[in-house]
């Protein structure tokens, strides 16, 4: 009990002083950790240089150097932002965030809507949208032991609603109940009867057929969302990138293209913050051919 009296009194006044440092420090000590790891990390350099080469095949080597860079420089900021996502107010949060008026309206409405996004650099959203709103958000378990413990700690237990990627009953559930539903579509699902190669980010990549299901339930609308840290790094915004008309179809191939290139056209606005370090192209058509 003694201990813990005393790393209370350690730990308390070193997160109120935390949150006391402004967010452009945050960034600034981000982007200088951001080199440091681009100086360490091989194997990840590695797997950002392969996706980036073959999502690209049009880039130089210069420009493939300075997105890969530029990528390093985003993965620095989101640790610094996700230690900000833990300690800040909601207050602060907010003064960081600009959500477009449709996004107000529709989460605001007692309808189904279901939001389909893609793996961006972006905590702040994350808890924003997990803590402070009412939509019902689905998490994906880190295979990493040590990240996960310390997502679900952080992140995961404090979701207002949060909902694990296999329990898809729970988010059909939540639709039939008018509740609205955010879905990280871009992960690779292997070669299944769950799933369909579709082209993404100028590359066939194995994407599965949920948003396809979930979109039957309730007469949902169905949108892909955009979360993203701006441009001068002086906040996000959180918007609609655009609402799928007539989805789903009879032709799931042909949906799954729909919504992959609507994501690919919308990440190709803010490149650097994609998560390229994941093996999204790991299963391959051919199973014999592999890239990593």
């Amino acid at each position: 009990m003694k201990k813990f009296i005393f790393l209370t009194k350690i730990i308390l006044p070193l997160l109120w002083l935390l949150r006391c440092i402004p967010y452009k420090i945050y960034i600034i000590i981000g982007q200088i950790l951001g080199v440091f790891l681009y100086c360490i990390l091989f194997k990840t350099k590695k797997i950002i240089s392969i996706n980036i080469k073959h999502c690209f095949p049009q880039y130089n080597k210069k420009q493939r150097y300075n997105l890969i860079f530029k990528n390093f420089l985003s993965i620095g900021m989101n640790i610094l932002e996700f230690i900000y996502a833990i300690i800040a107010s909601k207050k602060q949060l907010q003064q960081l965030i600009t959500i477009d008026d449709n996004f107000k309206d529709i989460i605001s409405s007692n309808q189904a809507h279901l939001f389909l996004g893609v793996h961006f650099l972006c905590p702040i959203i994350a808890k924003y949208l997990a803590v402070y709103s009412s939509l019902n958000i689905v998490y994906r378990p880190h295979k990493k032991k040590f990240i996960n413990r310390v997502l679900k700690k952080y992140l995961y237990n404090n979701y207002n609603k949060a909902i694990i990627n296999t329990n898809i009953i729970a988010m059909i559930k939540t639709l039939k109940n008018n509740k609205q539903l955010v879905l990280l579509f871009d992960v690779d699902v292997g070669k299944n009867k769950k799933s369909v190669f579709s082209t993404f980010l100028n590359r066939k990549a194995s994407t599965s057929i949920l948003p396809i299901i979930l979109a039957k339930y309730n007469n949902c609308q169905t949108h892909i969302i955009c979360f993203a840290r701006k441009k001068d790094k002086t906040g996000y915004i959180l918007k609609i990138h655009k609402t799928i008309t007539q989805f789903p179809s009879n032709d799931k191939q042909y949906d799954i293209d729909k919504i992959n290139n609507l994501a690919s056209e919308m990440i190709n606005e803010y490149l650097d913050q994609y998560l390229f370090s994941y093996k999204r192209f790991k299963t391959q058509v051919n199973k014999k051919s592999r890239i990593y």
